[in-house]
């Protein structure tokens, strides 16, 4: 989370808010976001574990808001993709 980020670095969210914004031209929320779903892509193609046991991996309580998260950022669920473009 962002505010794991902020207390290790020593500074307030609006701070690191801030300082991302200047030098990666991207909030630090969004980045973090994109981190996630490049994360998730590499699971969904290197494992065979189900889509429910990557979603509590990566921190999610519900399945749906997973595959919410993930349509949001990719466009297909992540059954599609992994079905699309799995490399196994």
């Amino acid at each position: 989370s962002l505010q794991y980020f902020s207390r290790k670095l020593n500074i307030s969210l609006a701070a690191l808010d801030k300082a991302f914004k200047k030098h990666e031209n991207i909030t630090p929320k969004k980045w973090l976001n994109k981190r996630l779903v490049t994360e998730i892509k590499i699971e969904l193609n290197r494992s065979d574990i189900s889509i429910g046991e990557i979603a509590f991996k990566f921190g999610f309580s519900e399945v749906t808001n997973f595959t919410k998260f993930f349509k949001k950022y990719v466009g297909i669920n992540p059954e599609e993709f992994r079905k699309n473009y799995s490399i196994h």
